[in-house]
């Protein structure tokens, strides 16, 4: 005669089982023009970060960022124009791109680097343009990639675009010239205090051992500080606050 174990000893193994781990769900796939983003959230600044290499406590100052952003309007809509310059020792690098306000997606990109300058429109999958390394005449650049997508260099303003709360993971196709089209993830992972202002804190992965810290202000959206450790270095950046004026 077979023996049927007790509905409490059935309990009891239920219990002493080790639970399964649930798989966290796959990021949504972001795309220009997602429902989600809002340009809107995104306005004109003119703001300066410091640029330092940390090794345990010693600091090193590499150099300063200086971020200008606007809104543009065309005969083709608004655009988030914004000229991006990195000033290090007498090395300076402008990076300047056109972005549209209501999608996202990019329009131009631009660049003046020390070792080779390029120039790149945007239309739909298509990037058109030219890149000229120091010292030689420009190629031509023609290229159709498989999704649309977004500029890296234009990362943040998608992330500032978001609804930004804890649990939002994200992932979105970015393209730039050096690393052609690649999947960038977003994920919101709580929120902190940065220079007195509240912060959501985003993990920011773009390559299995390349992650960055961001912390984005919650009330003024800009970026306040970056973080990101390369090879036993932790690089900041940190937005540079102007002194308040004094009451009148």
């Amino acid at each position: 005669m077979r023996l049927w174990p007790s509905p409490l000893a059935v309990c009891a193994l239920l219990l002493a089982a080790p639970a399964r781990a649930q798989a966290p769900p796959p990021p949504r796939l972001l795309l220009p023009g997602d429902t989600l983003l809002d340009g809107r959230r995104l306005g004109s600044a003119e703001l300066a970060y410091t640029l330092t290499a940390w090794q345990g406590a010693a600091s090193i100052p590499l150099g300063r960022i200086t971020d200008r952003q606007w809104r543009d309007s065309s005969a083709a809509g608004v655009e988030l124009r914004r000229v991006l310059t990195v000033h290090r020792g007498g090395v300076q690098v402008v990076d300047s791109t056109a972005t549209d306000a209501r999608t996202l997606a990019p329009r131009r990109h631009a660049a003046q680097q020390p070792t080779r300058r390029f120039a790149l429109a945007f239309t739909g999958r298509r990037a058109k343009g030219s890149l000229a390394p120091e010292g030689f005449p420009g190629v031509p650049l023609d290229t159709l990639l498989a999704t649309p997508f977004f500029d890296a260099g234009s990362w943040d303003l998608v992330l500032r675009a978001l609804p930004l709360a804890p649990g939002v993971h994200v992932q979105l196709p970015v393209y730039d010239l050096d690393g052609g089209l690649h999947p960038v993830e977003l994920r919101v992972t709580g929120r902190a205090t940065v220079q007195g202002e509240a912060a959501h804190v985003v993990q920011f992965t773009l390559a299995a051992n390349r992650e960055s810290t961001v912390w984005i202000g919650a009330t003024s959206g800009r970026l306040l500080r970056m973080e990101t450790l390369v090879g036993g270095v932790l690089l900041e950046q940190l937005l540079v606050r102007e002194p308040e004026a004094p009451p009148r």
